[in-house]
């Protein structure tokens, strides 16, 4: 795969829920940039799709955007207990809560990678 990020990723360990038209399914963001991250999870959704995706951070607070799948990754059919390989790769569309927050964590990971 071409890499077609734009920005540096971080790595990160961030609970989020996500679905298209509620937030039924649950998975965690293991990197993240400005303008996207990696939503791994053993539920996918094929590329072009637009999610709406919680991430919880600290304190129980709740960044709410869409998102648009890029690719997916399946997990194997013969190691069903494994997802870390699993995912979806998410471009952020716009924030519909927690913009700032979520440039906020950008900013402190990005200090904490340096």
């Amino acid at each position: 795969m071409d890499n077609l990020r734009w920005g540096k990723r971080f790595p990160t360990d961030l609970k989020a829920r996500f679905g298209v038209e509620s937030c039924s399914a649950g998975g965690s963001i293991d990197d993240l940039s400005v303008f996207g991250f990696f939503l791994r999870s053993s539920r996918s959704y094929p590329p072009s799709t637009l999610l709406k995706i919680e991430i919880c951070v600290e304190e129980g607070r709740i960044i709410t955007l869409v998102g648009s799948v890029q690719w997916n990754q399946e997990r194997k059919k013969f190691l069903f207990w494994v997802t870390k390989e699993a995912g979806m790769g998410i471009k952020i569309e716009h924030f519909l809560s927690g913009q700032e927050e979520y440039d906020n964590l950008c900013q402190q990971l990005c200090r904490t990678a340096a």
